[in-house]
């Protein structure tokens, strides 16, 4: 993704944490988004552009997808599988909460990961999706 463009691809997925899994509001995005949406972390380091070229496996969480994902655990160093596939949590954000947003979940709740990423995961995404719909 080339300048300032502000790509984001948003999915609702599977991401497990041993016995524990939940669908989560899961976002594909770039370094810029920190910015944007003024956050900063509790720990961990935020999505880099090389994470973003490199189409890495890295995920920055919110509060509420740690707690309800690892609970206690600290996050960073943690392995989800998200939609099958294992990511590295590099990142915890601090406690958001409500901002002003069209979207229907808290930025706490979410799981970030490189927007170039969560493109790989489009397909197989649709896919499920319509398996879904025709069962």
């Amino acid at each position: 993704m080339a300048g300032n463009s502000r790509a984001r691809v948003v999915h609702y997925l599977l991401v497990r944490y041993g016995a524990e899994s939940r669908m989560v509001d899961v976002r594909g995005i770039e370094p810029v988004m920190r910015d944007l949406r003024g956050v900063t972390l509790a720990a961990g380091r935020f999505i880099s552009a090389d994470d973003v070229r490199f189409q890495r496996r890295v995920a920055v969480i919110g509060q509420t997808a740690r707690q309800r994902l690892l609970g206690p655990r600290p996050a960073v160093g943690q392995q989800l599988d998200i939609n099958g596939q294992s990511f590295e949590v590099v990142g915890l954000l601090d406690r958001v909460g409500t901002q002003l947003s069209r979207w229907r979940t808290e930025t706490d709740e979410q799981v970030w990961i490189p927007v170039t990423t969560a493109q790989t995961l489009t397909e197989l995404q649709l896919d499920i999706s319509a398996a879904r719909i025709c069962t």
